[in-house]
C-alpha cells in the first residue's frame, strides 16, 4: 500500500475521501495554512519543505499504523483481520490472497479468473461467482466484505460487525 502525500486545503477533497475509505494520509501544508484538526491515527501533516528521509519516516509511521487496520493472508492460509482469523481452504486462498493485495481497489474478474485457471478461456463466469459468493460468507464475521463492481470485478473493503466467535469451527485463535 502507498501512502497519498496530499496538499491541505487544495487536496481537501481527497483527504476527505480517504477519511471516509480509511486509508493512511499525509498532508503537505504551505508555512501559512492552518493545519486540520484530526484526530485520526492514519492522518499526519507536516510544513513544507519537507525532508526526504523526514517523509520516509512519517510515511513508514502511517503504514505501521495501518497494519492493524488491514487484513492479512499467511502463510499457512489464516485471512487475519482486526484480531480474528479464519482458515481459509486451498480453493480459497489464491482468490483472497489477490483480493487483500488490492483491498479496497478494484480487482478485476480477468485478474481472479487467472488466477484459478491460469490456462484456461475466460469463459468461467458462474465458477468464479460462485466461488466469490462462498468467500463472502465465510469473511463476512470477521468484518470484510466483497462488493461487486458490475461487469469489472470485485472491491474488498471492511464493514464493522461483531468479531467471529471462538467456538467457530474455522476461527483461529489471534
Amino acid at each position: 500500500m502507498k501512502v497519498p502525500v496530499l496538499r491541505w486545503p487544495e487536496d481537501a477533497e481527497e483527504v476527505a475521501r480517504c477519511r471516509a475509505l480509511g486509508l493512511p494520509r499525509l498532508l503537505l501544508l504551505e508555512r501559512s495554512a492552518c493545519p486540520p484538526v484530526c484526530a485520526d491515527p492514519l492522518e499526519d501533516w507536516a510544513r513544507t519543505p519537507v525532508p526526504e528521509d523526514d517523509l520516509r519516516a512519517r510515511t513508514a509511521a502511517l503504514l505501521a499504523r495501518a497494519a492493524g487496520h488491514l487484513p492479512v493472508v499467511d502463510t499457512a492460509n489464516v485471512l487475519h483481520f482486526c484480531g480474528s482469523a479464519l482458515l481459509l481452504g486451498p480453493g480459497e486462498a489464491p482468490l483472497v490472497r489477490l483480493l487483500v493485495h488490492g483491498y479496497r481497489s478494484l480487482v478485476t474478474r480477468a485478474e481472479l479468473a487467472m488466477q484459478i485457471w491460469p490456462d484456461a478461456a475466460p469463459h468461467r463466469r458462474n465458477a468464479l461467482d460462485l466461488r466469490v459468493l462462498r468467500i463472502r460468507r465465510r469473511i463476512a464475521p470477521l468484518g470484510l466484505e466483497i462488493r461487486t463492481v458490475w461487469g469489472r470485478g470485485y472491491v474488498l473493503t471492511s464493514r464493522c460487525v461483531d468479531p467471529v466467535t471462538p467456538g467457530d469451527p474455522d476461527h483461529v485463535g489471534a
